[in-house]
């Protein structure tokens, strides 16, 4: 069963602005290697909008490539 795009969409909003830093970069690092950039662009900005500390997501990020 494929999720209709825009619930794929609210999902990862949901799992953006709910996860903590670690878990969104290392989310964000298996996206871009599956080649899904929106689809880590959704978490990234969900994650910024809930106040999540971006400098943590990006080291998260690397420790996962």
């Amino acid at each position: 069963m494929v999720l209709p795009l825009a619930d794929q969409a609210n999902l990862l909003w949901s799992l953006g602005a709910t996860l903590q830093e670690e878990e969104i970069g290392a989310a964000a690092s298996a996206l871009a290697s599956a080649g899904m950039r929106q689809e880590m662009e959704i978490i990234l900005r969900a994650a910024e909008s809930a106040g999540r500390d971006s400098v943590k997501i990006m080291i998260a990020f690397s420790d996962n490539r």
